[in-house]
């Protein structure tokens, strides 16, 4: 029996936030038992037919239906044996993190029972993320741990909405139940503040700024885009975007300082998200820019 977060690793693709992790459940047979130390949080794209064992050793059919999700609890032995016809995404949260989205719900404990239950919505979100994470080529999790920690945040968020709504016994997203909750304007400085004074650390958080304005980061994404436009992800990508290519242009500096003084992971990770975002990459828009000629070091 396989046990805590470290036995994730029977997945060829996972990556860790803090307390959190990302894992995607690759197309084919899986075969595994464990009894993690974080809830686990299963997005299915495709209706799979499959053996489940909960904190029991006999296993019986389960099916999952096409776009669902469903929760495996921390400290409880499972096993699951299936084959995936497309790739799935699995969310791990610590129990201090999930403690603290359950008090901000008001809601004392996880159902019981929280099978494979029908969701098109966190299912377009997987989809979506499953799509994201591949235009990184062969190393899924090796551009962004900021990538990572949006995901994760979108997904989780999805969960606590569906939670609530459960408890509550209605179809209304947990954001309407949350109106309570504001995000003022000095609460925005405080975060764009914070966004640009740490924009050239690779290690910045969605967490950590949600955390400056004084909001639980399942709810601060959602604050933050209703009152600037767009999520908290896409505001620090167009700040470090924007920084780099007036460095670009206006510098001479070689493309990989340029890279590590707007936060990117590395001049890798720079050109893609250029390549992506704005459909050309840094050596053609310091070309196209006449920039100066960046020095060369000789030892």
């Amino acid at each position: 029996m396989q046990s805590s977060r470290e036995d994730l690793a029977w997945l060829e693709v996972h990556a860790e936030v803090g307390d959190l992790t990302l894992a995607i459940l690759p197309p084919g047979d899986i075969d595994v038992s464990m009894c993690t130390d974080m809830t686990l949080l299963d997005f299915n794209l495709a209706p799979t037919l499959a053996k489940v064992a909960m904190a029991s050793d006999k296993q019986t059919d389960l099916f999952f239906p096409e776009e669902s999700m469903a929760i495996y609890y921390s400290d409880v032995e499972f096993s699951v044996r299936a084959k995936n016809e497309m790739p799935g995404l699995l969310v791990g949260v610590g129990d201090d993190t999930l403690n603290n989205w359950l008090a901000h719900m008001e809601i004392d404990a996880l159902p019981e029972q929280f099978a494979y239950k029908a969701d098109p919505v966190g299912s377009k979100i997987a989809q979506a993320a499953i799509a994201e994470l591949f235009q990184t080529g062969p190393d899924l999790f090796g551009s962004s741990l900021l990538t990572i920690e949006a995901i994760i945040l979108a997904l989780s968020t999805r969960f606590v909405e569906r939670v609530q709504a459960d408890s509550c016994g209605t179809n209304t997203p947990a954001a309407a139940e949350s109106s309570r909750e504001i995000l003022t304007d000095m609460q925005i400085r405080r975060a764009q503040d914070y966004i640009m004074d740490n924009l050239s650390d690779p290690k910045l958080s969605i967490t950590n700024v949600a955390r400056e304005a004084g909001l639980s980061s399942s709810y601060f994404g959602q604050y933050f885009k209703n009152k600037i436009g767009i999520t908290p992800y896409n505001y620090i990508l167009r700040a470090r975007l924007k920084r780099a290519k007036q460095l670009v242009s206006g510098s001479n500096l070689t493309l990989a300082e340029v890279a590590f003084r707007c936060g990117f992971s590395d001049q890798a990770h720079m050109t893609s998200t250029f390549s992506r975002r704005l459909g050309a990459t840094p050596g053609q828009l310091r070309k196209s820019a006449g920039a100066p000629t960046p020095a060369i070091h000789l030892p």
